[in-house]
């Protein structure tokens, strides 16, 4: 789409005599370039009003019969820095608006028990409470109460590493994180999806047995809050770890590639998958679905506002892949 004319409001004041275009990956984000862009600062929220041509592409940007749209364009800023470098670690927004990173490494590869919050009123990151148990390769869940679920992973701090079935919840009222009963089977690199009923499932991964074999996990646990108990649920078709997984508006999850241990000479080789799974909460069972045009793992599931998913990253560079969950069918993003 071409902008013949646009005016932005920068700092209160009216300006004039821009130009440039929009491009949409016709799913409800557009991407607005302005010319010139040089009245624009990194850290600035602009409103802009455009005059459009070219409507015929892309198809859903058609609106009022003056051809004008307005947008409110960001940009990235720096904010305040976290008390502690980390890698590897999990963030979850909390209820209130804060966002809570838990864990992770240094760049040796030892673990973090620290955890920390932050405000963005204040732009200011704070320490909070430690976590129990050193663990990578976790999963964390922001259960229906607000509360952070911690399952799983592997301690690094001891050797031999020790994969673990131990888990824990975190209370941002009190800021205190409580040990909960453990999986039944120890995992890492696992994924965890909150189901509409309030329980938490975890979805595959891996562990390596005490005669050093990595075990490909099919099994999937289900953990209920109230009772605080685990109990095993349907398996997966096919074993993964660092896959991805979203619960669909009907209620099914959607777990999609990863990647397979093979033994190979005196180790191992991973193998990336593309094939995905659904699970019907109703049955507890899981079903293949369509495969995704290419292997991935470690890449991002977004649920779009017309129940779509978006899936990006870890593939062929830039390529994306939409799934419908009514046809069961992925495009190309």
């Amino acid at each position: 789409v071409t902008v013949n004319t646009a005016d932005a409001i920068i700092g209160g004041i009216i300006q004039t005599g821009y130009t440039g275009s929009i491009l949409s990956d016709e799913v409800g984000v557009y991407n607005v370039t302005l010319n010139p862009d040089t009245d624009f600062s990194p850290s600035e929220v602009v409103d802009i009003v455009i005059n459009v041509s070219d409507l015929y592409s892309p198809p859903n940007l058609i609106g009022p019969p003056d051809n004008s749209y307005s947008f409110t364009c960001t940009r990235w800023s720096f904010t305040g820095n976290l008390n502690q470098a980390r890698r590897t670690h999990k963030a979850i927004k909390l209820n209130d608006g804060r966002v809570m990173v838990i864990g992770g490494a240094d760049v040796e590869g030892a673990n973090y028990l620290t955890s920390e919050i932050y405000d963005p009123a204040t732009g200011v990151w704070t320490y909070t409470n430690n976590t129990n148990f050193y663990r990578y390769g976790y999963s964390a869940t922001l259960l229906a109460n607000g509360w952070v679920l911690l399952s799983g992973g592997i301690n690094y701090s001891v050797y031999p590493n020790e994969y673990v079935t131990s888990c824990e919840i975190y209370n941002p009222a009190t800021e205190t994180w409580t040990i909960l009963a453990s999986m039944n089977n120890r995992r890492v690199e696992h994924e965890a999806v909150l189901l509409k009923n309030g329980r938490v499932m975890v979805i595959g991964g891996n562990y390596v047995d005490d005669n050093n074999n990595r075990i490909n996990l099919q099994s999937c646990e289900l953990y209920d809050p109230v009772a605080n108990t685990w109990s095993i649920t349907g398996s997966l078709n096919h074993g993964r770890s660092e896959s991805k997984a979203i619960l669909l508006n009907n209620g099914r999850v959607l777990t999609t590639g990863g990647e397979y241990w093979l033994p190979y000479r005196e180790g191992y080789i991973t193998e990336y998958l593309s094939s995905c799974e659904l699970y019907d909460p109703v049955t507890e069972s899981w079903s293949f679905t369509d495969y995704m045009a290419i292997e991935r793992r470690d890449h991002t599931l977004t649920m779009l506002s017309d129940s779509r998913v978006l899936l990006s990253g870890h593939g062929n560079g830039s390529d994306t892949e939409i799934y419908d969950q009514h046809t069961k069918a992925w495009i190309s993003g």
